[in-house]
This record gives C-alpha cells, sequence and structure tokens, in this order.
C-alpha cells in the first residue's frame, strides 16, 4: 500500500537528523517462544504481614527494606512517565496466559528523555560513564553507544523505542555498575548460585521491513514500578512480588488477602502513575491476579476507575501517607464468570479492562483512550464479594525510591461509607514498602513528525501574506487533529491553519499535510508571530509563524501599535479589541498594557492615563 512506501521514506529521511537511531516494533503479538528467558507468571511467595497500629510509628525497618548497605551502588531513575514494559499476553484477550519478561524502559517516538544517576556510597570526585543499545538503521544492527555525566539524555527516533541503559559510576570509595537485569537461581543450599537472565532491550524482533505499516499498538501491560519474574534490582531477595495474608478472613483468622479477597474493610487497591516527561495514551487497565477461588457460580463484577491527581504524595519518613483521587476520567468493568474460570483451570492470570468515559445518565456505553499528562490513580474495586472465596493480587518486591512519590494505596472503607487511601509504606509493622502493587497499564506512544531534514518548525510569511504547507506523518487523519495557539487559545484572525490528508486512488496515505495561510500584514505592523500547536491524542508538534520583521527594541509600556508613541491610535486598537473588531494576538502581548492576562477598559484606562501624563 502506498502508505507504507511513504511513511517508510520520510521517516528514514527524519530518523537521520535525531541523536538516536532504534529498532521499530512490530504490532504482532509477541509469542512466549520468540524470546529467551521468558517466563510463565511465577507463583509468589506467600508473606503473612500485621498491620501498623495507627497513629504509631512502625517496628523497626528490616535491613533488605533498604538498598542502601553502605557499599557502592549505581542506580538510575527511570524518565519520569516511562514505563517499564514487562508483561505480555499470548492472545489480547486471553487472561489466562500472560509471561513476565525481564524488565526495559519504553520510550517515546521522537521525543527526548532523561535518565538521572542516583548512585550510593560512591565517594567524591565521582565520574559516570553510560552505555545505551540504539539500532544503526543502515547495517540494520544494534550498536552500543556511549556517553558521560550525571544524566543520560536519548533522543528516541522511529516510533516505539525500548532501551535498557548501563551505567558505571565510579568515585574515591570505590565503583559500581548498575543495568536493569532478570535473574535466576540454580542449584540449593551451599550450592545456590544467582545468575542474570535475560537483559532485554527490545521485547519483538526488529521486523525492519514491515515496521511502518504498524500502528502504536502493542499488547504489552507497562507498569511505573519496577517488577519481573523472579527479580528485584539487585537479587538481594528473588521475589518478583509477594502476595499478602494476615487480613481477616470470613472466619475470624487472618488468612485475607491484605491485596484481595479479606474482611478488613480494604475495598479497594490504589496505584498512582506519575506525570509523564512526554504524554501517552492510555488504552486499558491490567490487573495481575493469583490464588483465585470460587464460593459460588455466580458472575461477579470488578472494576477500575481512573482518576486525575494534582500530585502524587511523597514518601513519608516512618508513618503512611494519604491520596485523595481527583477528577474522574474514565472507568472499566471486567464481569468474572466463576464457570468459564473454573472449566479453563484458571488461578492466575490478568484481567483486561476496557475504559468507558464516566456515566453522563445516558446510558450510553462510550469507550475513550485519555490523554495522559497529569498524575493519574487507578482504583480497583470489587473482589470483596460472595462470589469469590481467594482473590489476590501481589506487590513487587523493589525496594528503591523511583522519585516519583508513593505510588500504592489500600482503599479503607469508612463508617460512613467514603472510602480512605492509605499508603503502603509504614502500613504494615514491617515498615517501608517501595514496590508497586500488580495493576498495570495499556499505552500508547503515537507518533507525529514531520521531515526533518526540509522543516525546521519556523517559516517567516511575505509581508503581502501567502501559503504555506508542511507534509506531517502520522497515523492520526486530519479529523482527529486539534490546531491552536500553543498556549490553547484560538488563532489570529490573520492566519488560518488547516488539515489535509494526501489521498492517492482513493485512499489516504498516512501523510496530512498543514495547509497555512497568513493575510498582508498592515500597514503600521512591524512585526507579528504566531506559536501552533498541531495536536492528535498523545502528541503534538508546534509551529512558529511570523511575518514582517523583528525589531529587538524595548517596547514602550502603552504603545500597542508600536510605532514608538502612546496616543489616541492605541486606544482605538484597545477599544477594536474589546469590541471584537480587531485581535489581541495581533500585538504580540502589548495590548495587554495591565499584565493582567486580557485586555479589558483597564487598559484602555491606562493608556489614557500615559497619554494624559498621570
Amino acid at each position: 500500500m502506498r502508505k507504507t512506501l511513504l511513511l517508510a521514506s520520510a521517516l528514514v529521511c527524519a530518523s537521520t537528523m535525531m541523536g538516536v537511531t532504534v529498532a521499530e516494533r512490530s504490532k504482532a503479538v509477541v509469542k512466549p517462544a520468540a524470546a529467551v528467558g521468558m517466563t510463565e507468571m511465577p507463583l509468589a511467595y506467600e508473606t503473612f504481614e500485621t498491620m501498623a497500629t495507627p497513629g504509631t510509628h512502625a517496628k523497626k525497618v528490616a535491613a533488605k527494606a533498604s538498598p542502601d548497605d553502605g557499599t557502592p551502588k549505581a542506580f538510575y531513575k527511570r524518565p519520569a512517565g516511562a514505563f517499564y514494559g514487562l508483561i505480555s499476553t499470548l492472545e489480547n484477550n486471553n487472561y489466562k496466559y500472560s509471561s513476565q519478561y525481564s524488565p526495559y524502559v519504553v520510550g517515546w517516538p521522537f521525543k527526548t528523555a532523561t535518565y538521572e544517576q542516583n548512585t550510593l556510597n560512591i565517594g567524591e570526585n565521582a565520574t559516570y560513564d553510560w552505555v545505551y543499545t540504539v539500532y544503526d538503521r543502515e547495517t540494520k544492527q544494534k550498536v552500543d553507544k556511549e556517553a558521560q555525566g550525571e544524566k543520560l539524555v536519548v533522543n528516541y527516533s522511529i516510533k516505539e523505542v525500548d532501551s535498557v541503559p548501563t551505567l558505571t559510576a565510579t568515585g574515591s570509595e570505590g565503583s559500581a555498575v548498575y543495568t536493569i537485569n532478570g535473574w535466576s537461581v540454580t542449584g540449593s543450599g551451599s550450592n545456590k548460585a544467582i545468575n542474570k537472565k535475560y537483559r532485554s532491550n527490545y521485547l519483538a524482533a526488529v521486523d525492519y521491513q514491515t515496521a511502518f505499516s504498524n500502528t502504536a499498538d502493542r499488547t504489552l501491560w507497562c507498569t511505573p514500578k519496577f517488577r519481573a519474574a523472579s527479580t528485584n534490582r539487585d537479587a538481594s531477595n528473588l521475589s518478583g512480588g509477594t502476595y499478602v495474608s494476615g487480613a481477616k478472613d470470613g472466619d475470624g483468622g487472618t488468612t485475607g488477602r491484605w491485596f484481595g479477597r479479606n474482611h478488613s474493610g480494604v475495598d479497594a487497591l490504589a496505584m498512582a502513575f506519575e506525570k509523564p516527561e512526554h504524554p501517552y495514551v492510555l488504552r486499558k487497565v491490567g490487573v495481575a491476579f493469583q490464588n483465585l477461588a470460587f464460593a459460588s457460580t455466580d458472575p461477579c463484577d470488578l472494576k477500575v476507575k481512573v482518576y486525575k491527581l494534582d500530585a502524587i504524595p511523597e514518601y513519608e519518613a516512618s508513618t503512611s501517607v494519604y491520596v485523595e483521587p481527583g477528577e474522574l476520567l474514565c472507568e472499566g468493568t471486567f464481569t468474572m464468570n466463576p464457570e468459564e474460570f473454573t472449566s479453563n483451570s484458571i488461578t492466575n492470570g490478568i484481567l483486561p479492562f476496557e475504559l468507558l468515559a464516566p456515566d453522563d445518565g445516558s446510558g450510553l456505553d462510550i469507550y475513550i483512550e485519555p490523554e495522559i499528562d497529569f498524575p493519574i490513580l487507578v482504583v480497583f474495586t470489587g473482589y470483596n464479594n460472595s462470589t469469590i472465596a481467594d482473590f489476590t493480587l501481589t506487590q513487587g518486591t523493589d525496594v528503591y525510591n523511583e522519585g516519583f512519590g508513593e505510588p500504592c494505596y489500600l482503599g479503607r472503607t469508612q463508617e460512613d461509607g467514603s472510602i480512605l487511601y492509605q499508603g503502603l509504606n509504614y502500613f504494615f509493622s514491617s515498615g517501608q514498602r517501595m514496590g508497586g502493587i500488580s495493576i498495570y497499564a495499556e499505552v500508547a506512544h503515537p507518533y507525529m513528525v514531520w521531515n526533518y531534514l526540509t522543516e525546521t518548525g519556523e517559516y517567516e510569511f511575505p509581508v503581502e501574506g501567502g501559503e504555506h504547507s508542511v507534509e506531517v506523518y502520522t497515523y492520526s487523519s486530519a479529523e482527529e487533529w486539534d490546531i491552536s495557539m500553543a498556549d490553547g487559545s484560538e488563532l489570529p484572525a490573520w492566519l488560518t491553519v488547516e488539515a489535509q490528508d494526501k489521498m492517492e486512488d482513493g485512499e489516504w496515505t498516512g501523510v496530512t499535510t498543514m495547509v497555512a495561510n497568513a493575510e498582508a500584514l498592515p500597514e503600521g505592523t512591524a512585526y507579528r508571530e504566531a506559536v501552533v500547536r498541531l495536536h492528535i491524542n498523545g502528541n503534538s508538534l508546534e509551529y512558529k509563524f511570523t511575518q514582517g520583521e523583528y525589531s529587538p527594541v524595548v517596547p514602550v509600556k502603552g504603545d500597542v501599535d508600536n510605532n514608538g508613541e502612546v496616543d489616541v491610535t492605541d486606544v482605538n486598537i484597545l477599544l477594536n479589541i474589546i469590541l471584537g473588531l480587531d485581535d489581541a494576538a495581533n500585538y504580540n502581548g502589548r495590548a495587554d498594557v495591565t499584565g493582567e492576562g486580557d485586555v479589558d477598559v483597564a487598559d484602555v484606562n491606562a493608556v489614557i492615563n500615559l497619554i494624559l501624563g498621570n
């Protein structure tokens, strides 16, 4: 199809101007046999935990709860909003079969990502050396690149980019090396050995020829917390996740699940996702479960809700924190049919939740994929019911603080029926909890790019006006575009910008053209500009249009028309703006004389007072 060829040619040109060129992911679902080291989701270890007494400090923290044992250690922070790619399902809707990979970091197409070093006990005069893998598009081989400094900035290129940088830190107290690995254990007792497992830079095999015919879709569950089969960051505790008993059960005992079926009033489990460095599209929510057993054959509904957060609370030194859900963005329901699960011997797996817009009273189910550019809280409920006898999520064993705040919460029902969301850190008597619970997201990073060989993102219109077109490569057609000023406001009256799909033989080629038209520069106006935002769900570009000759002369307050004088002409311009006969955007901020953010009668009065010398 022509769409494939056009995109292949254009994106290869675009990628040559980026700092890093990387492998493309195939849309096809990756099967377990296709990757070395993939393991079926393991049975997690049972851990009995008692709740810390509310209002008091927790007991002494176990040594394993902190990564700082006094020895030199290297570690880097995952870029904000970049996920750990971990779990793939054999079939998109088959929640029985799921596999965990050694984790890697999922990047954004045509964006940068920043890794920050966070080493321990290295000492003075520290140096930081990085190695990261890219895909050489000419040789079609993976290549290691090197960099130095406290931060590594990777320029991601063609669509998804998955990477596992290696950091070597050296200082006066020694050196340490860190990368993301899986681990395995061989032997037992005195013969027990810990071995590094599969380190994945790319989940799917590189498929250069078909890469451009695929969208950003993936059947992959991602998490903002490090977890994988049989691993933590440094192999000191080889459990990929634990399921925790200790809550009340139906018989008054303590075999209930803190992260699942219980009688302790823990009716909700929540996972926070930090504000991303670049937006992403939330397609689905996945909940990984274990130890499933039923008390009846009645179907039951499990639910997720996704809320917007103002911020994620920071970890506290020796007490729990609380989070307050904000605006409800979307919600989903999974109807669990016991007969389906028992007849297929399903006792562990991952439940997919399609996301709907919040109920507006219309009775219509509207599937949505919200753009996430802020912190969110994903809440899972419905597991405490008469159908389910046993059901649990797991908590990861990672003990490193990523630096984005406390991600995990238990929702406890209060006497008035409301739910109080309490952080897991110091909720239990064992103290610190840095791991994430098994709530995942299926995300997409749709690309939007022009040819960097021919486009700089700026264009100067002639003073008599004219037209300028730019080809933009994306899988979002013109009808899916939003066009505005960079701050979200409407375009100025002198500029029109439209999106037009490029067609061949009745088919859309995958190329959409931005067509901009500018009116002639008015007499008396020396210069004007507009920064236009082209937006699709999950991505955007900015393009700067200018017209006339910019003069870096310090502006005179009240000189709206920029002619060097404050006079009645400036008053008339302000009146026309207030009456809707002119546009404040034509005057590059000079019309807002008072600096209050808008143009109104206060600006008129301010100019009159300047003319009168008041």
